[in-house]
């Protein structure tokens, strides 16, 4: 098979994958229904790997170039790209041909073709994904979680019988020679750890209530003695015990696949694996900023003072739409590899961080019945928004501004849920009203019609300062919004 071939193939089967798309979701107007994977394959960037490493700047890193070129022509090697492909199918909806995996033994750097999108081609895999599973072509298993009863008395927290491997990761699995696959465990206790992960259930189990009439049966928890069945008032009972509550919003470049090596003398290093996106925002001279893809997330902390009485909670709790599910998670179960940046944005304290969270978890019963609704893969993600939209929804409420990219909301998935809702006129409904607000001004990045992307994009890129950027893409994609 010919490169030229392969670039002929991609193209039909871009095209014939938009047609199927424009017959059923607003994708049809896009502007770019015509890429083709021939700029991937042929020029990707045109000067440089976007995958390598800048010399220097993360030296706990080793290039995924440098270690998919040591993978061997064998049976380790056929399973490694095995794992690979169905691993991008599961993030991203993406799948591999059989023909260009053939490739990968002549030129390992094929792969890396798949991990560079434009917004389009995000859309029409994420399109074809929940076609295909809307058909009975592919199943989807939710990620298991354990479940509390009605009642639950918080001062069990720490005896609850959680099934701890549903959670915590375990020991880096080795893929192939000289490459690991394992997520970086957190620091914290494993008490504190315990008692975040019961909070985020308790957290998500309230916001289900959210959709409800006020008439229904609701799920409850007990702090200390008395009983709580929405976010913001267990929040604020916490507060009135001599709890501080604080929110913000962070964001890092997103690891998909938490890949790593080791040194010759058995030292861990990390594998960035990034993905790419083409903004579709140029320069002069015809360069265009491409930017790793994020991850960002509502970060809810939650300390006990001094005068705090009977149960004391410390810990922290996220709050983001992702790939494993939407709602709120224990922060402390993860660490994070050098590579990918950190920035935190947007604090709110007190009465303000309460509805900000609680409004967090109005939006995550939308979005989790939006996926019951229609019948969307992987709990909707994607089709309802990524992790970045999700938080945009909320940001915009407490401060006015879509603030990252890229926006992929599919949003005649969700503004019918919210307007619903609404009409219920429970408990909820001034949420639901502020929710409906901000999810009609989003503007999925999609349709390439908002002015605002070049500032959101050189944004997104904002949690490496200049001169710690890992990519040479960064570095470029940095100048090239500047300008715009």
């Amino acid at each position: 098979v010919t490169m030229r071939q392969v670039v002929v193939v991609g193209v039909i089967l871009l095209v014939a994958l938009s047609c199927v798309v424009a017959a059923s979701s607003p994708l049809s107007g896009y502007s770019g229904a015509r890429d083709s994977f021939e700029q991937r394959f042929v020029k990707r960037n045109g000067t440089y790997d976007l995958f390598s490493l800048i010399p220097g700047r993360c030296p706990t890193c080793v290039s995924f170039g440098d270690v998919l070129s040591e993978i061997p022509d064998g049976p380790a090697g056929q399973a490694f790209l095995q794992h690979f492909a169905e691993a991008l199918f599961k993030q991203t909806g993406v799948k591999i041909p059989t023909w260009v995996l053939d490739l990968f033994f002549e030129d390992a750097s094929v792969l890396l073709n798949f991990l560079q999108f434009s917004v389009f081609e995000m859309y029409a895999a994420i399109e074809a994904i929940n076609l295909a599973y809307q058909a009975g072509e592919i199943s989807y298993t939710p990620p298991p979680v354990d479940v509390l009863p009605s009642g639950f008395d918080l001062a069990n927290s720490l005896s609850f019988p959680l099934n701890m491997s549903w959670y915590y990761p375990g020991p880096p699995v080795q893929l192939a020679p000289h490459l690991w696959q394992g997520f970086i465990p957190g620091n914290a206790s494993m008490d504190v750890i315990r008692s975040e992960i019961v909070m985020s259930l308790v957290f998500n189990q309230l916001s289900n209530n959210s959709h409800l009439r006020d008439s229904d049966s609701h799920f409850s928890v007990v702090y200390n003695g008395k009983s709580y069945s929405a976010i913001d008032d267990l929040l604020s009972a916490l507060m009135a015990n001599n709890h501080s509550v604080t929110t913000w919003i962070t964001w890092r470049a997103v690891d998909f696949f938490g890949y790593r090596t080791k040194t010759a003398s058995g030292e861990w290093r990390e594998v960035p694996v990034p993905v790419m996106i083409d903004t579709g925002v140029y320069d002069k001279q015809g360069r265009q900023a491409v930017v790793p893809a994020i991850h960002d997330e509502i970060v809810i902390q939650i300390k006990s003072g001094p005068y705090t009485k009977g149960t004391a909670f410390n810990g922290e709790i996220l709050w983001y739409s992702g790939n494993t599910g939407i709602g709120f998670l224990a922060r402390d179960l993860y660490d994070y590899g050098a590579w990918v940046g950190t920035r935190d944005e947007q604090p709110l304290t007190g009465a303000d961080a309460v509805r900000f969270a609680h409004m967090a978890g109005v939006f995550s019963d939308v979005l989790v019945q939006s996926a019951i609704v229609n019948k969307l893969y992987g709990g909707g993600y994607g089709a309802t928004g990524i992790c970045v939209d999700s938080v945009a929804v909320v940001e915009h409420v407490a401060f006015n501004s879509f603030t990252l990219y890229p926006m992929l909301m599919e949003k005649y998935l969700v503004e019918p849920l919210v307007q619903q809702y609404y009409a219920l006129g429970n408990r909820d409904s001034k949420y639901f009203y502020q929710l409906l607000q901000s999810v009609y001004i989003l503007k999925p990045d999609i349709y390439n019609d908002d002015p605002t992307k070049p500032k959101r994009a050189l944004r997104s890129i904002s949690q490496w300062p200049a001169g710690k950027e890992p990519f040479q893409c960064v570095v470029d994609a940095k100048q090239i919004l500047a300008g715009h």
